[in-house]
């Protein structure tokens, strides 16, 4: 069918002009040959574009976390519905935004140039690498001048939910994130 020359849409124009929508996907697979392909396929099965894939290997398993860009008509809970029947677990998902397609690479070497330059900014730059996240600071020494005991060990320590990470002016830094787990990853990202 050629164009009637009336303004109308034909099917293909209208699905290219799709509103669209970004999410942050992060599920847990079988480290096994085929596991992300299935993902994949599910994904393509609804529309949805992969901009970005991070692995977070795992003892048992991998992490994939995606950037995806999917039709504004599909919920959050058919895609993680398709996403299980694919072969994810622990599946989260939450909105992103215009900020999250900035490569990994290159958002973690500028929260680090921002930390380096000015050790205040400590505090937003894990949140940033981290997502939502709680942060504590715990100091070395109270107001009082005495010492709190609080401490880490230079490599600090990773609990599932909670990273407990050595503050550099002393004292402790602690990052908690009780609906999804800290990977081995994101630990060593935090820790440098």
């Amino acid at each position: 069918a050629g164009s009637s020359g009336t303004g109308e849409l034909t099917g293909a124009e209208e699905a290219g002009a799709e509103e669209t929508v970004l999410w942050r996907m992060r599920t847990t697979v079988r480290d096994a040959p085929g596991s992300l392909a299935a993902l994949c396929v599910a994904l393509s099965g609804l529309r949805v574009d992969i901009l970005t894939l991070q692995t977070h290997p795992l003892a048992q398993g991998t992490v994939d976390e995606f950037l995806l860009r999917a039709p504004v008509s599909l919920p959050a809970q058919e895609l993680s519905r398709e996403i299980a029947a694919a072969g994810g677990a622990s599946t989260w998902i939450e909105r992103a935004d215009a900020h999250d397609l900035v490569d990994t690479p290159t958002r973690v070497l500028s929260l680090a140039t921002r930390t380096a330059l000015d050790a205040a900014e400590l505090p937003l730059a894990l949140r940033q690498l981290l997502g939502r996240c709680t942060i504590h600071s715990l100091p070395a020494v109270s107001v009082t001048g005495r010492a709190t005991g609080q401490s880490a060990p230079v490599e600090g320590v990773l609990e599932e939910t909670v990273m407990r990470l050595r503050d550099p002016s002393g004292g402790a830094i602690v990052v908690e994130r009780p609906y999804l787990p800290f990977t081995p990853t994101e630990f060593a990202r935090a820790r440098a």
